[in-house]
C-alpha cells in the first residue's frame, strides 16, 4: 500500500489549506477586505503525478463553509479522497475542520478529525490565542495528546491572515509571506509565501454562471508552505488557485509533490448575516 508522502495545512489554507486561507470580499471604500460568508462545493481530481508507483487515478469532494458568528467566523470543511497508483493499490483518506476565530485576530479554537479507511479516526482539538496584534502568543493541544506550542511575533490565524493577503493582492503588495498557525499537521504553524501571478479580466473562463462571480475581478495566486523548525529550501506543501475580488476560490491545484490534485468548483452560495 502506498501513501502520500506529504500532508497539507488543512486551512489556509487557505486554505485550504486551507486552510482555504484566502476566501474574502471587499468592503466599502477605505474599510479594508472583509470576509464574505458563503458555501462552496468543489471536485477533486488528479492534476499530476510523477515518481515511483505513481498514482494513475485521483477522485473526491471537497465542501467548504464559512459563516458569520457575530463576534466570531466559523469555518467547516469536509474532505474525502480516493488515490489509485498504476500497481492497483488504492488508499482512501479524508478529514473534517471545524473552527472558531474571534474577528479581531486574538483567539483562535480548532477541531480537526483526520480519516483513513480501515482506521479509526484521529482527533486533533486545541486552542490558540495571541497576546495582541503583531505579538506573540500559545497554542494548547487537548488531543490526540496535551502539549503547546509557541506561537512566534507576527502569527495569524486563517481568517486574519486571508484579510492580510486579500488586502495585499488588492494594491499589488505581493509576494507576502506571513507566519500562520491553523492547528494541522505536527505544530499546526507554517511560514506562507504568498506570490501574485497575475491579475484576470472579469468574467474570463468563469467556473459557474453565478451572480457571486459575474463581474468580479481575480488573481492567480501561489501559495507554499513551509516548516517553522526545520531550515529547508522545500516547500512541505504548494497550491496555486484563482482568487476572486468577493472571496471565491477556483482552479485550485494541490501539490504533495509527488502527485497533484486539482479542487474544480461545482456548487456555489451565499450564507445568510449573522443578525447580529
Amino acid at each position: 500500500m502506498f501513501e502520500p508522502k506529504r500532508s497539507a495545512p488543512l486551512a489556509a489554507s487557505a486554505a485550504i489549506a486551507v486552510w482555504c486561507a484566502v476566501l474574502a470580499s471587499v468592503s466599502p471604500a477605505n474599510a479594508g477586505p472583509v470576509i464574505m460568508p458563503h458555501r462552496a462545493v468543489y471536485d477533486l481530481s488528479l492534476a499530476k503525478s510523477a515518481g515511483a508507483g505513481a498514482i494513475t487515478q485521483a477522485q473526491g469532494k471537497l465542501e467548504f463553509e464559512w459563516a458569520d458568528a457575530c463576534a466570531n467566523w466559523t469555518v467547516s470543511q469536509r474532505t474525502r479522497v480516493q488515490l489509485i497508483a498504476g500497481s492497483g493499490d488504492e488508499v482512501e483518506f479524508g478529514w473534517s475542520l471545524n473552527a472558531l476565530e474571534a474577528k479581531e485576530g486574538s483567539t483562535y479554537r480548532f477541531f480537526i478529525r483526520r480519516l483513513n479507511v480501515g482506521e479509526a479516526p484521529e482527533d486533533v482539538r486545541g486552542e490558540a490565542s495571541l497576546k495582541g496584534p503583531g505579538k506573540g502568543g500559545l497554542a494548547k493541544y487537548e488531543e490526540p495528546d496535551q502539549h503547546e506550542v509557541v506561537l512566534p511575533k507576527g502569527t495569524l490565524f486563517p481568517s486574519a491572515h486571508s484579510l492580510v493577503l486579500l488586502e495585499a493582492a488588492e494594491r499589488g503588495a505581493l509576494p507576502l509571506g506571513r507566519v500562520v498557525f491553523d492547528g494541522s499537521g505536527d505544530q499546526g504553524i507554517f511560514f506562507v509565501n504568498a506570490v501574485l501571478s497575475k491579475e484576470l479580466a472579469p468574467d474570463v473562463q468563469l467556473p459557474l454562471d453565478s451572480p457571486l462571480l459575474r463581474g468580479q475581478k481575480s488573481w492567480r495566486v501561489n501559495l507554499a508552505f513551509f516548516s517553522l523548525d526545520q531550515a529547508a529550501a522545500e516547500p512541505e506543501h504548494e497550491q496555486t488557485l484563482r482568487m476572486y475580488a468577493n472571496g471565491v476560490v477556483d482552479d485550485l491545484i494541490l501539490d504533495y509533490g509527488d502527485f497533484s490534485l486539482r479542487a474544480s468548483l461545482q456548487a456555489l452560495e451565499a450564507l445568510p448575516p449573522a443578525g447580529c
